[in-house]
């Protein structure tokens, strides 16, 4: 939105008004309009509270059976497909808590394959067309299969890249760093892209 105001007189951007949108607004009342990729924020916060309660859960009855706290994501996700996500990032967790995994290296090809293509659905046609099966089940919509296959094809490949056996390029120092800077790099690219395109304009380079 900002971008596209930007000549208009009654837009009138302040860093107080950025304060304020990205610490609090963004959150509580879902305002994004100065950096749209901060969308998922009202999300990650509830889904990281709901993580905080199954990890207590877990850890208060660890005797008991896993399949009690799975009842209460089933639950939940049945609230909300945000949950889905966060719900499956803790199990692949405590998989990982409870033993140590190993693949070969065939199956992590296979594996990881697997997982970019379901990454890439986007609707339930060309290579897709095997989800229109799943898409008129009676509590499952085109959105919400998105959801399903998505976060599905992402575990898998998250559960291949942490069983392969040898190292791999990102392994170390710098792997390390471009981690840490992913996020940052994605809550701004926008924001430097359309702010660089801009200023050629303006500038009249082109």
């Amino acid at each position: 939105k900002w971008h596209a105001e930007w000549n208009i007189a009654s837009f009138s951007p302040s860093f107080l008004i950025a304060l304020k949108q990205g610490a609090f607004d963004v959150v509580f009342s879902k305002e994004n309009y100065l950096n749209t990729n901060l969308w998922t924020m009202p999300r990650e916060l509830i889904g990281s509270y709901f993580i905080f309660i199954i990890t207590a859960l877990q850890i208060k009855t660890e005797k008991t059976k896993f399949w009690s706290l799975f009842f209460i994501a089933a639950i939940a996700a049945g609230a909300s497909k945000q949950f889905i996500p966060f719900f499956s990032g803790f199990v692949i967790a405590l998989l990982f808590n409870k033993r140590d995994l190993r693949i070969s290296h065939l199956t992590t090809i296979f594996i990881t394959l697997t997982g970019l293509y379901l990454l890439s659905y986007s609707a339930p046609s060309g290579a897709f067309l095997w989800a229109l099966n799943l898409v008129f089940m009676p509590i499952i919509s085109e959105n919400y299969l998105r959801v399903l296959i998505q976060t599905f094809g992402s575990s898998i490949l998250l559960i291949a890249l942490l069983t392969y056996p040898k190292k791999i390029w990102l392994d170390g120092y710098w792997g390390r760093v471009i981690g840490e800077l992913s996020f940052p790099f994605y809550a701004l690219h926008t924001i430097v892209i359309l702010s660089f395109s801009s200023f050629i304009y303006i500038k009249g380079f082109f």
